[in-house]
């Protein structure tokens, strides 16, 4: 976090983030930063998309509780979510997933991850949206996420995909998509919604008034 300041201090950077870190890497680094009096983190770099959740478990909200801005990387999946690959034919070789297939396979195809894939596509028609715009909306629909990081070979993919700034996705069909498959948030989650309610009307005050 030292040598980070130092380059803001000098001027070859006006703000430092991170990417790929733990939430506890996070909240650590920020703090050392506020002790020191140092630069502090200001945005997270970490992959989201309606494929990979992950984040949602303890960094996204880590980011959030900083102040921190998330920029996702890979949201379209790398291409999944443009609705291009079937499931049964599997990619082709000179595709993203194809080229990448040692990464890209065990990452994103799933029969869960189709099933995703599926309902994206019923909503894109529904709505007379490209897959990939659906996708977009989704996470822009978060106030959590401050941007996407989009790659594109032609234009035309990257006028697509701006569209999707100007359109906002119902919470409806967020939720739609949200729950198609049901994202499981483990423990300790798991262990407040099943204790809560043992407790919850006997403590002095409501942890949300504090």
């Amino acid at each position: 976090m030292r040598a980070l300041d130092d380059l803001v201090r000098c001027g070859k950077a006006r703000y430092v983030g991170c990417s790929n870190y733990f939430a506890w890497q996070i909240v650590k680094a920020n703090s050392i930063a506020d002790r020191l009096q140092l630069s502090r983190f200001i945005s997270g770099q970490h992959m989201y998309s309606l494929l990979r959740r992950d984040i949602e478990l303890e960094i996204l909200p880590a980011c959030s509780d900083q102040g921190m801005g998330m920029l996702c990387w890979s949201p379209l999946a790398g291409g999944m979510l443009t609705g291009k690959y079937d499931r049964e034919q599997g990619p082709a070789p000179e595709s993203r997933v194809g080229v990448r297939r040692e990464i890209d396979l065990p990452r994103y195809w799933s029969d869960q991850n189709f099933k995703v894939i599926d309902e994206l596509l019923s909503v894109a028609a529904e709505n007379e949206k490209a897959p990939s715009q659906v996708a977009l909306a989704w996470l822009l629909a978060d106030r959590r996420i401050t941007a996407v990081v989009v790659g594109a070979r032609t234009v035309e993919q990257i006028e697509t995909s701006l569209e999707a700034g100007d359109w906002d996705l119902p919470g409806t069909l967020r939720d739609r998509l949200s729950n198609v498959v049901p994202f499981e948030h483990g423990y300790p989650q798991e262990w407040i919604d099943m204790t809560w309610s043992n407790i919850s009307g006997k403590e002095e005050f409501p942890p949300w008034t504090l």
